[in-house]
């Protein structure tokens, strides 16, 4: 902690309030147990970065790690660990992380002002002289609790060993570069500060001092994957931790005391309990209470509050519903695997998670205590054959039902002075578990299908129905069920029992009917409506053509009687003679010349 000045006022509260809830001591413990008891028979020597400035969310980085001078041999990296911000997770992350194929920087590190210069040489891009070191898929609950980033949710990832390709970093202050990424926007960086390209990127409190390699300060990458245009990235700190392997301590540890004492305490706790307990307290409260209790009293009380920790238990009703039901040889349904089940079980513990964190509840498990298989089944006899032959088909439709137990432990923040909120009644995992499934199903079926057996029925799951219950109390087995569901009696096999139909198809032949039907309406419809515009269209034709007719037959009439009036005056002025024009009958046209 001698580099303790270094951080900011607020950066080291926060530090001490993680310390107070046990999680700083619970990451360097974890660490420690790693680099001398690593499962896979490789030790490590871990290298952190430590946060001191504002955080960024990105999609990757590329940065270098250099070498000591006095190193003739060269480090060998075997794993790294990153931070992500589980807030944009979406089910899971899938990372990637390559190795450039020569070593050295990545890019040239003599450059001018103008980000537009062409550079000596430049590897960023080109994604083919690099080397991929390791992939994989990460979920919320793969995450631990990370003092890197100085965050009370689960943010850290770090690469299991078997699943990294080893990498050698050239000896005598040599660099070997990385490109580290995500497939979304997602991994934790850090601003550089005061800090420029390719400087030594700042190390937790504990990895400071002695000579070791150096994590040098990278750039950013905004997208999936790297590209080449230089004008894009920017200079940012990778936040995380690289594991170098490291020669693993003897088995056996000596017994006997040292005759001398060390001059300079160790960086790390011993991982090893001494025989005879110190007369003096310790600095940081213990996990679990011990066996005997204090015979005295202390003078003081002590200066860090303590733990309060509650157990959180809730109850859930999970229904997935899939196409069809699947039976066995003997006609039962087909039960789900263990490994089904705990991909279920996973499913909705990394859905609850995040939320449950929101309200100081951490280390959130969910188990599967029952599941119910209800599905319709169409059992047809075989004839000639015994009635024990008979000849089970799919049905259209199953609903597979969890009942599940969510627990949690109530931690509420520690603030030295200030007294710990009690957890509230009204607090209800299942409830959480619920609005957190229900805000998006989709995304958690497809998280339910990423973690389920290729072969699972659970790869069908077209729909889901979720509800919060009651916990049974602890130590007792129970199944949750919405409502009874009666066991059908066995029919005889002589004869045609049931022949369910999917309610799915129902509806849709439902609908093409009525489709079908609503259509022959609107062609009747239109032919009725068609045929009477047209009739109404003669109608009004035949009557115009009857009325110019009689009005010809009207002004024709008109013409012969004034014809004829004409005619009767010229005959009285002549005197009665015989000559003149003769009377034209109603008959003669009148335009005739007589």
């Amino acid at each position: 902690m001698a580099n303790m000045h270094s951080l900011s006022p607020i950066a080291v509260l926060q530090l001490v309030i993680l310390f107070t809830q046990g999680y700083a001591f619970e990451f360097f413990f974890n660490r420690i147990l790693q680099a001398d008891n690593n499962s896979t028979g490789v030790c490590t020597d871990p290298l952190t970065t430590y946060i001191t400035t504002d955080r960024v969310s990105t999609s990757g980085i590329v940065f270098a790690v250099e070498s000591v001078d006095t190193d003739t041999v060269g480090p060998t990296v075997v794993s790294m660990g990153f931070n992500v911000d589980s807030s944009l997770m979406s089910g899971s992350f899938e990372y990637e992380v390559y190795a450039l194929n020569v070593d050295g920087y990545y890019a040239d590190p003599v450059r001018g002002e103008d980000i537009l210069a062409e550079l000596g040489f430049d590897y960023r891009g080109q994604l083919d002289q690099w080397t991929l070191v390791s992939s994989g898929v990460i979920y919320q609950t793969d995450l631990e609790i990370s003092i890197s980033t100085l965050s009370t949710r689960p943010e850290y990832y770090e690469i299991p060993i078997g699943s990294f390709t080893e990498t050698t970093i050239p000896p005598n202050g040599g660099q070997k570069s990385f490109y580290v990424t995500l497939k979304t926007a997602g991994i934790i960086l850090a601003e550089p500060g005061d800090l420029a390209l390719n400087d030594e990127a700042t190390l937790a409190a504990g990895d400071q001092g002695g000579i070791r390699p150096k994590i040098l300060v990278g750039e950013s990458v905004i997208n999936y994957p790297f590209i080449s245009t230089s004008y894009l990235y920017s200079t940012k700190v990778f936040i995380g931790t690289v594991l170098f392997k490291k020669e693993c301590p003897t088995d056996a540890p000596s017994y006997a005391p040292s005759d001398v004492p060390t001059e300079s305490p160790s960086d790390f706790p011993s991982t090893v309990p001494t025989y005879i307990p110190t007369s003096l307290p310790s600095s940081a409260p213990t996990y679990h209470p011990s066996a005997i209790p204090s015979i005295t009293l202390s003078d003081s009380p002590s200066v860090a509050p303590t733990l309060k920790v509650e157990e959180v238990r809730s109850g859930l009703l999970l229904s997935l519903n899939g196409p069809e039901c699947k039976y066995d040889a003997a006609g039962n349904p087909v039960e789900m695997s263990q490994a089904e089940q705990d991909a279920v079980a996973e499913t909705v513990q990394a859905n609850v998670a995040a939320d449950a964190e929101s309200n100081d509840v951490y280390n959130t498990q969910a188990s599967v205590l029952g599941l119910n298989i209800d599905c319709g089944r169409r059992l047809v006899n075989r004839s000639g054959e015994e009635s024990g032959n008979h000849r089970q088909l799919p049905s259209g439709a199953a609903a597979v039902e969890f009942s599940m137990l969510i627990t949690g432990e109530y931690r509420p923040p520690v603030i030295p002075g200030v007294e710990a909120q009690p957890m509230s009644r009204s607090l209800d995992l299942g409830k959480v578990a619920e609005d957190s499934i229900n805000r998006d199903p989709e995304a958690f079926v497809r998280d339910l299908k990423d973690r389920a057996p290729p072969d699972s029925s659970l790869n069908e799951v077209q729909s889901l129905e979720v509800e919060a219950a009651e916990a049974p109390p602890e130590g007792q087995e129970a199944v949750f069920t919405k409502k009874p569901t009666p066991q059908p009696t066995n029919p005889p096999f002589q004869s045609v029992i049931l022949e369910d139909s999917s309610s799915s198809t129902e509806k849709t032949i439902l609908l093409a009917c009525i489709i079908a039907t609503a259509g022959i309406v609107v062609i009747l419809a239109s032919f009725l409506m068609f045929r009477f515009v047209s009739r109404r269209a003669v109608r009004r034709y035949d009557e115009e053509l009857e009325r110019r007719e009689r009005k010809r037959e009207q002004a024709r009439r008109r013409r012969m009687k004034k014809y004829n009036e004409a005619h009767v005056e010229w005959a009285d002025d002549m005197g009665g003679t015989n000559a003149g024009p003769k009377r034209i009958s109603s008959k003669t046209d009148s335009n005739e010349v007589i």
